[in-house]
């Protein structure tokens, strides 16, 4: 049908009008079809009796323009008349398709929002409620996973969910959000706030009458935050979450290349800033300026504990398309506060007078970046060359009087192994990844390192590094060890106060001193810094417990226990104060075989609800089929759908709950589609949900303190014989027959009452048949399916019950070898989840040594003396040997004599040359290749390639934070810098060392 000049004139006013309406459109918008409905008195024959219609029948009057451009859907419902009396079969809104619920024309949240009906007072007043800039008008964006409101909230509603875009943005803010609210003209000022603390708004302004824009300010936080908006800046009615992002995980708008390493230099010649123009202004004239942000904590402040200023312009007047700026540092030498500002930011910025022209992003803030060109002449000046020496022994000082964090750290795991198969503690360290490809640069030589998911009581955080034969580097024996964090890199609550804050006061009380002890003076003075960071021993190390469902489906307990489940219906997995979590079970859809009519149907897991106390409650399901995605879970936290398909999402934090994708890390094609994810809880409880061939694989992690379990995964007490224990205490003997476990003690697990449900809507446990058991080698199949021969299976499966099982009930090799697979992952994690025999760390002060491998049988001789190897000043031991003579734990034979080198201040001190391992020859007897790396995080094989992925902890309710506003802060950044192509230890000159850059995530 041609298009006439009438309806070309529509379709673009309608095309400007949906542009004006959406906050979510990342390009313009030119519709290719509309179509327009209308219902014109429409009267129900309930409501038109004789004596009705003599006056006349009630009647509605409504229309729906369906508007699209091929990417874009948008729906516009126009309300003129409604006066048929409510009925509870009336509806008004979309249903969001495959089974992703129901969203209402006018906003409803909380309770309102899990029924899938207006109630009379809001369905009436449809006519009356702006839900844009006309009366009875409501526009939704349909086109993706996700319904997206467009146009304004109605007046008159207590509360309601606004709509943002982005959904999430980084901590150090400049990100301009697209945001609705009430209507408004064209132009009016609103207000943001972030938290919920008066300390972080922002004033934005109507770019139309129906969508506002406000610039992020710099955050204290991460994780989830409410998002609210006022037009006065005092009412806060309507709101929604927004999710900080960690600047470690930033997927940055300009070149974190060009921030190398001369910004992290005493001395550099010249300083690059690169950047995208299109991403800051659309204005062919805009222009840019550069700003140094200076950061700082005072803890004995209880006004502005937290203090960032503007400490010099760098850069003005530079054309945004030049998208480079050079800046020649000598010309900005610091003149005031030199002693008191050792970080700060770079702020990119669009000059004042091209804000209104600003696309993605009013500024942009890199860092934190070391100060040291900047304060340099200063430094000089008051403490002569040698400056960074001088600051590094203040600082040791000034540390050595708060030692006490140190004892409230995890112990470090002893082996790779070990650190690899403790996930629900431990993730990689994004700046020494061997999955990922990452270059130790700043632990030269190390294979990979691990940092505490959780900060301590303290606020801190452990960091454990490994040798390439597995085994922890200590901090006592090279310069390049296990450093633990006097604050957390991903920060703590409460996030806005000193030493708590992400990833900048990691840089305060770790970053910095680094640079003075180490890297500014060519590791001369990193004893002090070793010192002060010493490596938490691992003797002390308890390895964490495992439980797993897969297959069709088969569950091991925690304490070893296997068995056949079968059931359908929703059951308790796992009941404990470490985490719960529910399962629904569902009977297999077009199964082949022949089941006879008195028993279920083979059941697969679908659907999974995770929560632990207060926290968020996350529900994994299998995507339903037919969505706009190739996404084979989806993912819920509380009410609203989440997605983490970039790098900026790949880990997301919310209440007592992180979740991380698993997939950008992965080797493996079947983990891309968003269908790997790791879920972490505060304590070390952790789980991973895989899809595998339309199956959920879980698996299940807690720590040694988590107490007694009860549910599917039986009784975690390290004593299997009471695994098979029911809600009432009774206890099923576990060599019981399959039936009787089922009956007895599975089914008993079910969720019969629905107020127990986490689920939306519960699903009773099937009572009434019970599972096929038996030999799956007898079940019959029908007429016209051919039978698995035993050959076949067996070459498939080999000795697995479960994959022979698997095999036969499927017909399925796919569904076999992937079942087969995760049994090996899951026997191979168990393997690794025990204690190793040490003595711990030899702890002879200032010495060097043999081996640094401490284990049960190992022997190690003190070699010599630091800082020139020279011989020992003792007559004592020089050679130990790694023993157990009793029951007791391993202890070094004889007893260390820590007189055998002299370790006091004046022996402090390094040479250059004692840059690497400390050690007379570095013993190394384990293979790589032998350290069950691939199989130790179930479902997940890593890349050896590409850029690093960083991870963040449990987040905690955010609280007030005084961060001053005597400057003028928006964007956020702190990736990781400029590599270049890293050397054994050996190779590693000083003069390339003390070039090198070094991100929060390194040390």
């Amino acid at each position: 049908m041609d298009t006439t000049e009438d309806d070309r004139q529509f379709m673009n006013m309608l095309d400007q009008y949906v542009m004006d309406a959406s906050v979510a459109l990342k390009t313009g918008f030119t519709s290719q079809f509309v179509l327009k409905v209308t219902w014109e008195n429409v009267s129900s024959a309930r409501n038109c009796s004789d004596q009705v219609m003599l006056t006349g029948c009630p009647s509605n009057t409504f229309q729906v323009l369906l508007i699209g451009d091929g990417d874009h859907t948008f729906v516009i419902f126009n309300y003129f008349k409604m006066e048929i009396p409510f009925s509870s079969h009336q509806l008004a809104g979309l249903n969001g398709g495959h089974g992703r619920g129901w969203t209402d024309v006018v906003p409803c949240t909380g309770a309102c929002a899990k029924r899938s009906k207006l109630n009379p007072s809001r369905i009436s007043t449809l006519v009356s409620r702006a839900g844009s800039d006309v009366e009875g008008r409501y526009i939704l964006m349909v086109n993706g996973d996700v319904i997206i409101r467009g146009g304004c909230i109605p007046d008159g509603l207590k509360s309601g969910n606004i709509a943002v875009y982005p959904r999430e943005t980084g901590m150090f803010g400049g990100e301009m959000l697209a945001v609705s609210g009430n209507c408004h003209p064209a132009g009016t000022k609103i207000y943001c706030r972030f938290g919920r603390d008066d300390q972080y708004r922002s004033e934005g302004v109507m770019e139309t009458s129906m969508r506002g824009r406000c610039p992020v300010p710099v955050l204290t936080t991460r994780g989830q935050v409410e998002l609210e908006i006022s037009i006065d800046n005092m009412a806060w009615k309507h709101r929604t979450k927004l999710n900080i992002i960690l600047p470690s995980r930033m997927d940055w708008p300009i070149d974190v290349s060009s921030f190398s390493t001369p910004w992290y230099q005493t001395s550099p010649k010249e300083l690059r800033v690169r950047w995208t123009s299109h991403l800051f202004s659309s204005h062919y004239a805009a222009t840019l300026e550069v700003n140094l942000i200076g950061y700082r904590e005072d803890e004995y402040n209880n006004e502005t504990p937290l203090i960032m200023r503007n400490l010099v312009q760098l850069a003005t007047g530079i054309s945004n398309r030049n998208e480079e700026v050079v800046i020649n540092p000598s010309q900005f030498p610091c003149t005031s506060e030199c002693d008191d500002f050792e970080i700060g930011l770079v702020q990119l910025r669009v000059a004042e007078q091209y804000v209104d022209n600003t696309t993605k992003y009013k500024s942009v803030n890199f860092g934190p970046v070391a100060l040291g060109w900047y304060v340099n002449n200063a430094m000089t000046q008051s403490y002569g060359q040698n400056w960074p020496e001088a600051k590094c022994k203040a600082w040791s000082e000034k540390d050595r009087l708060t030692s006490g964090w140190l004892d409230h750290l995890l112990s470090c795991p002893c082996t790779l192994s070990q650190a690899l198969a403790d996930w629900g503690r431990w993730q990689p360290d994004m700046g020494c990844n061997m999955f990922t490809g990452s270059e130790c640069y700043y632990h030269v030589d190390a294979l990979h390192c691990v940092r505490s998911v959780h900060p301590s009581q303290d606020g801190s955080g452990n960091q454990c590094c490994y040798e390439r034969d597995g085994n922890l580097r200590y901090a006592a024996d090279t310069y390049q060890g296990s450093t633990p964090d006097r604050s957390h890199d991903w920060g703590s609550a409460p996030y806005g106060a000193p030493n708590h804050v992400p990833s900048l006061s990691h840089w305060v009380h770790d970053v910095i001193t680094f640079y003075y002890c180490c890297l500014w003076v060519e590791y001369g003075q990193c004893s002090y810094y070793m010192d002060r960071r010493p490596t938490k021993d691992c003797k002390a190390y308890v390895p964490p417990h495992s439980a797993t469902v897969y297959g069709d489906p088969h569950i091991t307990t925690f304490d070893g226990k296997q068995y056949y489940f079968g059931g359908s219906g929703d059951f308790w997995i796992l009941k404990s104060d470490a985490l719960n979590i529910q399962g629904r079970f569902e009977e297999r859809e077009n199964d082949f075989l022949q089941i006879q009519t008195n028993q279920l149907a083979p059941t697969n897991l679908t659907s999974v609800v995770l929560w632990k106390g207060n926290s968020e409650i996350v529900m994994v399901r299998r995507a339903p089929p037919g969505g706009s995605s190739n996404r084979k879970l989806d993912i819920m936290v509380g009410e609203r759908r989440h997605f983490f398909e970039t790098k900026s999402l790949y880990w997301q934090d919310f209440h007592g709950v992180s979740i991380v994708n698993n997939g950008p890390t992965s080797i493996s094609t079947e983990d891309q589609n968003h269908s790997n994810f790791t879920i972490l809880f505060a304590g070390g409880a952790g789980v991973q949900v895989a899809e595998r061939q339309g199956l959920l694989h879980l698996l299940v992690i807690l720590s040694p303190n988590s107490g007694q379990t009860q549910g599917l995964l039986g009784t975690l007490d390290g004593e299997v014989s009471n695994d098979f224990k029911t809600p009432t205490g009774g206890i099923i003997p576990i060599d019981s027959s399959e039936d009787k476990v089922y009956l007895d003690f599975s089914l008993k697990w079910g969720i019969s009452n629905q107020n127990e449900s986490k689920f939306h809507w519960p699903k009773n446990p099937e009572d009434s048949r019970t599972p096929m058991f038996g030999d799956a080698m007898n079940f019959a199949y029908a007429s016209n399916i051919v039978k698995p021969n035993e050959v076949t299976v067996r070459g498939a499966c080999g000795p697995s019950l479960s994959c022979r099982r698997d095999y036969y009930v499927t017909n399925d090799v796919s569904i076999a070898r992937a079942t087969l697979k995760t049994e090996a992952h899951f026997d191979s994690l168990k393997s690794s989840q025990k204690k190793v025999a040490t003595c711990g760390l030899l702890d002879i002060p200032m010495s060097t040594k043999s081996s640094t491998v401490y284990t049960l049988g190992s022997v190690v001789t003190v070699t010599g003396c630091r800082p020139d190897n020279t011989p020992v000043q003792s007559s004592g031991a020089t050679k130990y040997t790694c023993t157990n003579h009793s029951s007791a734990s391993p202890q070094w034979s004889p007893s260390p004599d820590t007189s055998l080198c002299p370790h006091g201040e004046e022996s402090s001190p390094q040479k250059a040359n004692d840059v690497g391992m400390i050690v007379g020859i570095v013993i190394g007897v384990v293979i790589v290749g032998a350290i069950v790396i691939v199989v130790i995080v179930l479902f997940v094989r890593r890349r050896g390639k590409s850029g690093g992925k960083d991870v963040d902890s449990v987040p905690v309710p955010v609280k007030r934070s005084n961060v001053p506003t005597d400057v003028v802060i928006e964007p956020g950044t702190d990736e990781k810098l400029l590599k270049r192509k890293g050397r054994d230890r050996d190779g590693v000159t000083m003069s390339e060392v003390k070039e090198r850059s070094r991100s929060q995530e390194d040390v």
